[in-house]
């Protein structure tokens, strides 16, 4: 008995509208043209690295939600796992591989280079290369083979994805891994030595795959530094803490997985969640807030931040008035 049915496509996100009459229904109206259904974009990243690929984009599909921007993220990944280690391990049995493929925050279990880029499922617009280790910066000479391997591997794999190199940052003043942070200026020693050896990677990864260009950088290193560097109207540069251990357990610096949140259980998980609890008694004193959670992984701040800039990065988007929090 109904002749017609209304409905309001104001803030639908599909592409088209499929109608069946039923029962007489002789008219099916919508209260907008089909051609004005909005349409959400989305673009697919898969980041090759370790635990700080998520501390770069851990909450960037969060951003373009809120944004009416959908983001697929991907990540190939096994703790403290240099191009190295991800070069020499792109072609071995899945059964032998250490890393592990998260998608979209789900673990999918155990992976390899190939196994990821050849799953018809997954088409990657932006393909991610990450480095990591002492190597970025030491005095040693800096051997880019491994990233410009896999940049040659994935253009032939997937020659549509545009191929971007990650930029880490320098670790917290007072840690050591490796190399110690003795003070802030040695600290920008580090970024220098880490700019200098991504920038000669995304040169000698360009010429691997043909490109008369340097490749794109996403540098999580700029932000982690500018954030550094902040001073609050007060004076105070809130985020230029140092490294205590003596507030720091194993089980602080292991919360949480490469994939996920900062969580656990715990005092130790409270107070990384918080941000505060684990700064030294002069940095607390002082009003300060953590940017790290362990003298290296960025705190839930650190990854907002970084998450921030790649979302900008990728999307040309400003996050200005983004209601993610």
């Amino acid at each position: 008995g109904l002749d017609s049915v209304f409905f309001n496509c104001d803030d639908t996100d599909i592409d088209t509208v499929k109608v069946i009459v039923v029962n007489g229904m002789s008219n099916i109206t919508p209260v907008l043209k089909p051609a004005r259904l909005k349409h959400v974009p989305e673009i697919n990243i898969l980041m090759i690295g370790n635990s700080y690929s998520a501390d770069c984009m851990r909450y960037t599909s969060d951003i373009g939600a809120a944004d009416r921007f959908k983001i697929n993220y991907g990540m190939l990944v096994r703790g403290a796992a240099t191009a190295k280690f991800h070069y020499e391990n792109m072609e071995i049995p899945v059964s032998q591989s250490q890393s592990a493929f998260h998608y979209n925050g789900t673990n999918m279990g155990a992976a390899t280079l190939k196994s990821v880029l050849e799953d018809e499922r997954y088409k990657w617009d932006y393909i991610v290369i990450q480095d990591y280790g002492t190597h970025l910066v030491d005095g040693s000479e800096y051997n880019s083979a491994p990233v410009a391997g896999i940049a040659e591997y994935v253009h032939r794999k997937s020659p549509e994805s545009e191929i971007v190199l990650h930029e880490i940052w320098s670790n917290e003043v007072g840690s050591s891994d490796g190399v110690t942070v003795t003070d802030t200026e040695f600290q920008k020693v580090l970024n220098s030595r880490i700019h200098e050896r991504i920038t000669k990677a995304a040169e000698d990864a360009a010429a691997a795959i043909g490109c008369d260009k340097p490749l794109r950088i996403l540098s999580s290193l700029n932000v982690i530094q500018a954030a550094r560097e902040y001073v609050t109207p007060e004076g105070l540069d809130i985020f230029n803490t140092v490294f205590d251990k003596s507030k720091h357990t194993f089980s602080d610096d292991q919360l949480g997985g490469s994939a996920g949140d900062i969580t656990g259980s715990g005092v130790g998980s409270q107070k990384i969640k918080v941000g505060q609890g684990l700064l030294s008694d002069a940095d607390e004193a002082a009003g300060r807030k953590r940017l790290h959670r362990d003298g290296y992984h960025v705190s839930l701040l650190g990854r907002y931040l970084n998450s921030a800039n790649a979302y900008t990065f990728f999307t040309g988007r400003a996050v200005s008035g983004n209601l993610f929090r």
